[in-house]
């Protein structure tokens, strides 16, 4: 059997990484490859606690004992061990960052064990990808990158951040040309390698789309008309929550009209930022905290729309947010403001919402907007989310572009 390696910071689908590497792996599966996957960050308690199984033998993947492997649904998951602690070991981990000296080698034990044909590296930084690039014309192994972060070149960013923002620019600019193709998640850098001469397909977020999923409105408050949205994840730099929240806030300072559900943030950190002593929940926003995936998916499903802002940056338009993915997916359609990045997915009023600009003002009308909606009005525009996910996220969607991508390039061996 033909074997492909997969190559990423992360592994099990426990995070958006390991979601998108699972879903594209398991379309080369169908076509008859057996993918073995090899995180290049180190195992830790969120994996070791994710309850997939860890093995220590298999039949059809090299699993040498000093590394930790899982097992999911057949696919093999391998992680370098734990982070022992100290500073010497971080330096360490730092430096393998920069030159990709134990990265590269423990990549290497596994082709020369495996044999794989090809290798895909998911964004990585620069050194890995520096050093296999003649490792693999030499063994006739060929050689992909998955694309879906351009980071931003911020002054403010912290050391760490800087370094990686510098090398990524400098990979995307100076070695993808120089590989057999490449894997995009957005529109704009399919249209940058395009412009590159670089054979390219687009493959965003992907999902199982359910097919026969009924579409309908959850009540939270019984009897009353509330509308209910939902933001997972955490803002850091690249999502813009504030504005929306002081929306929120006064447009429920009479009671409950809309409420708002944020996963990977408490109650704490919503007092904080809006400076308040109350608790979020009387005005309508009600925090859970970090959930597992399967959790955050089950509270997703309950909203009415999602709410996606961001800076008008490259980040956002070289990159595709997996939640705007997964929520359209199960009929939760999205509230963008109008960048060029996922927002252009969305048609106003029909499959979701667009916003001018993240503006207090200009998001109180929208709730205003959309809590005078019919309730029959919401349930369209969520039915014909679920129909745009079916079409554009839908992983089957992708099996003869992602076919067509490897099997031109064996045919080229």
């Amino acid at each position: 059997m033909k074997k492909i390696l997969y190559i990423a910071r992360a592994g099990l689908p426990i995070d958006a990484t390991g979601i998108r590497t699972y879903h594209i792996g398991s379309l080369l599966e169908k076509q008859g490859y057996c993918l073995h996957y090899l995180s290049l960050q180190r195992v830790c308690t969120r994996v070791e606690q994710s309850g997939y199984e860890r093995i220590y033998q298999s039949k059809s993947a090299f699993l040498p004992k000093e590394d930790y492997h899982y097992q999911k649904d057949e696919k093999i998951y391998s992680y370098p061990a734990p982070f022992p602690g100290g500073r010497i070991h971080a330096l360490n981990d730092l430096a393998d960052l920069l030159f990709a000296h134990v990265a590269f080698g423990r990549v290497k034990r596994y082709c020369e064990t495996e044999k794989p044909i090809a290798i895909i590296l998911y964004n990585d930084a620069y050194a890995l990808t520096k050093r296999l690039i003649p490792y693999c014309q030499k063994k006739g192994i060929k050689l992909f990158a998955d694309v879906t972060e351009w980071y931003e070149m911020d002054a403010n960013k912290k050391p760490a951040d800087k370094m990686i923002a510098y090398l990524t620019d400098k990979r995307i600019r100076t070695l993808d040309q120089k590989l057999d193709g490449i894997i995009a998640i957005s529109r704009y850098f399919e249209d940058y390698y395009k412009q590159k001469k670089v054979r390219c397909i687009n493959i965003p977020p992907l999902m199982q789309v359910e097919k026969d999923l009924e579409i309908q409105r959850h009540e939270y408050y019984p009897g009353k008309h509330v509308v209910n949205f939902i933001y997972a994840g955490a803002p850091g730099g690249k999502d813009i929550l504030l504005p929306f929240l002081n929306a929120v806030q006064r447009f429920n300072e009479n009671g409950i009209r809309v409420r708002l559900d944020l996963v990977g943030l408490n109650a704490d950190y919503v007092k904080k930022l809006l400076n308040t002593n109350v608790a979020p929940e009387e005005f309508g926003v009600v925090s859970h905290g970090r959930l597992s995936h399967e959790d955050t998916l089950k509270i997703v499903k309950k909203a009415d729309f999602g709410i996606l802002f961001r800076y008008d940056k490259r980040y956002a338009k070289a990159g595709f947010s997996t939640k705007f993915a997964e929520c359209m997916s199960v009929g939760v359609p999205m509230i963008c403001n109008k960048i060029g990045g996922c927002d252009s997915f969305i048609t106003h009023m029909e499959n979701g919402l667009l916003t001018n600009t993240v503006s207090e003002a200009e998001l109180y009308d929208l709730l205003a907007d959309v809590f005078s909606l019919p309730s029959d009005d919401i349930v369209k525009i969520k039915k014909n989310a679920h129909a745009f996910a079916m079409k554009h996220f839908d992983r089957s969607t992708y099996a003869t572009s992602l076919q067509t991508l490897v099997n031109q390039q064996e045919s080229v061996r």
